[in-house]
């Protein structure tokens, strides 16, 4: 009976176990299901870097005039975190270039020349060869390099400032200096008109007329010969000075001829006649035009009128034989003319209270050279044009 008993327990813990083992089995395997389940969840994307976002947002509607903003990675995308959404400004314009943060264009007057290196050709008297560049001065004869413009392809320069607009002409183009924000607009086609016929120019002296106009005094230009001479064949001939008046909204680049002929001089052989230099005077304006190396200077009450001689000036000159090429101005403080010419020293100065009686070799002092300039003993200089900067 004993024996009995020991078998049935025997058999009815191996049937328990049996139990145990099958339910921590199926426990294993129920619970394996669930915790994959509870875990497996779909791939999510990676997010997309800031860095690429911001390009992106630069590239979509943008101009190629745009740029995107820098932007800095937040520490938590740095460390692998998933980045926070951030909200990015749209792009910008790109600002066009500028020469300068802000002009250094500082002191009373602006005088434009032209220079030739000697170093580089032996030919200064070819126009390709020549460079136009600024200088400024507080008293009109002590100059300095104004070195935030360049050198510019071109000759026999005028320059004028209206507003905040520094405008620096040279024949076929003209070149705007801003001197508010420093931007150098390079060299634009200047057209002059004359009853819808373009009209060809050499030597452009701009000035401002009462209304706010720029007015330009030049040369008409010649095919096929110097427009300073009479035409090839011709001995004798009359050059004549004209005027021509911005179209409104041209920005100094489209002119329509004025009525008449500012002045006509008579030349014959190898005389010559260019270069005008117009400015105003005490009692109306003043015109002084080139002679070679001379200056003819003439008057007239109102700017497009007709200049004539200066009655006590012998033969109208000014200056005989020792400069030509001029610059003028009146100073109201003073009431003093001052008289710029080209000689072989560069270009001289004189001062004067009347241009009514000629000016001799003595009165003219030496203001500007290539050296005094600082652009180097092997320049010459020629060809000023002044204009008060305000």
């Amino acid at each position: 009976m004993h024996s009995l008993l020991l078998l049935l327990q025997y058999d009815v813990m191996k049937k328990y176990k049996v139990l145990i083992v099958s339910a921590t089995v199926v426990f294993v395997l129920v619970g394996g299901f669930v915790w994959h389940f509870m875990t497996a969840t779909p791939a999510q994307p990676s997010p997309t870097p800031l860095v690429t976002t911001v390009q992106n947002s630069a590239k979509a509607p943008a101009t190629p005039s745009t740029s995107p903003t820098p932007q800095t990675l937040p520490t938590s995308a740095q460390s692998g975190a998933t980045p926070k959404k951030t909200v990015l400004p749209p792009a910008t314009k790109i600002p066009p270039a500028i020469a300068m943060v802000v002009s250094s264009v500082k002191d009373a007057y602006i005088l434009a020349f032209l220079a030739c290196d000697t170093s580089i050709t032996t030919n200064c008297a070819d126009p390709r060869n020549h460079r136009t560049f600024l200088a400024q001065s507080n008293d009109g004869a002590q100059w300095s390099r104004i070195s935030d413009v360049k050198g510019i392809p071109g000759s026999v320069p005028g320059v004028i400032r209206r507003g905040e607009t520094l405008y620096i002409y040279n024949p076929g183009t003209v070149a705007r200096y801003h001197l508010d924000t420093g931007v150098f607009d390079h060299p634009t086609p200047v057209a002059l008109t004359d009853s819808g016929l373009n009209e060809i120019f050499v030597d452009p002296d701009p000035i401002m007329d009462a209304n706010g106009n720029l007015v330009l005094f030049y040369l008409p230009g010649m095919t096929g010969g110097d427009p300073a001479h009479c035409e090839p064949g011709t001995y004798s001939c009359i050059k004549t000075i004209k005027s021509a008046t911005e179209v409104t909204g041209s920005d100094g680049t489209q002119f329509t001829v004025d009525s008449g002929d500012r002045a006509d001089i008579a030349i014959s052989g190898q005389d010559t006649a260019s270069d005008p230099e117009v400015f105003q005077g005490p009692s109306g304006y003043v015109l002084y035009i080139s002679r070679g190396p001379s200056v003819e200077a003439m008057t007239s009450p109102t700017l497009r009128g007709s200049f004539s001689n200066i009655p006590t000036l012998p033969g109208g000159m000014l200056v005989s034989n020792a400069g030509g090429v001029p610059a003028g101005y009146y100073d109201q403080t003073s009431g003093n003319y001052w008289t710029y010419i080209t000689s072989g020293n560069g270009i001289e100065r004189a001062v004067s209270q009347s241009i009514s009686s000629p000016l001799s070799t003595g009165d003219f002092q030496t203001v500007l050279s290539g050296s005094s300039i600082g652009l180097g003993s092997s320049f010459v200089v020629e060809s000023p044009d002044i204009t008060v900067n305000q």
